[in-house]
């Protein structure tokens, strides 16, 4: 019978586990898979003036009261303001445009205020903003082209015998939109 040394021994198991893990170390216990990486540009979010809110002329009296333009357009006077035959008010339009078919927040203020640019003595009329249904709800969609019209009237209250000259807002009508 043949002695082998301990050390013998050890060399053979080693060898014997070596040829297991070689033996088993193959593509039956390996997996890969490719993954893709994809982005989509879309078109910039933008929004224009299409048109500038205007109560164009009317008069003050000896009563306070108002003018007033709806989002479509429509004028009305209130109390002691008198309409002026052939004045054609109109709506504010902002025309928004970017992606087709894609959601969009818009915000604004529910007021501006008007000062006179002609007066002396910094006169002023408060206007309440009358905004059509995507205005008020701070929220639209754009159409299958990628544009949307908002329309925006107001209501200005005109004080007795309001100082007569030519009035617009200093810069607090800004209209901010984003995607959703």
């Amino acid at each position: 019978m043949r002695q082998t040394s301990i050390y013998g021994k050890l060399l053979a198991m080693a060898g014997c586990a070596a040829l297991v893990c070689a033996v088993g170390v193959g593509t039956g216990h390996a997996a890969s898979v490719t993954a893709e990486a994809t982005g989509q540009v879309i078109k910039p979010i933008g929004v224009v003036v299409g048109a500038n809110l205007d109560f164009g002329r009317f008069m003050s009296g000896a009563s306070s009261g108002t003018i007033a333009v709806t989002a479509a357009g429509v004028a009305q006077v209130t109390g002691g303001v008198g309409a002026v035959p052939g004045n054609v008010p109109v709506a504010a339009t902002f025309d928004v445009s970017g992606e087709a078919s894609t959601g969009f927040s818009i915000s604004m203020p529910d007021t501006v205020t008007l000062t006179n640019t002609d007066g002396v003595g910094g006169e002023t009329m408060e206007v309440t903003l009358a905004k059509d249904a995507v205005a008020a709800a701070g929220t639209g969609t754009l159409d299958g082209t990628g544009a949307l019209a908002v329309k925006v009237g107001g209501a200005a209250a005109v004080g007795v015998n309001q100082v007569s000259g030519h009035y617009e807002n200093t810069a607090d009508f800004t209209v901010v939109v984003n995607y959703n």
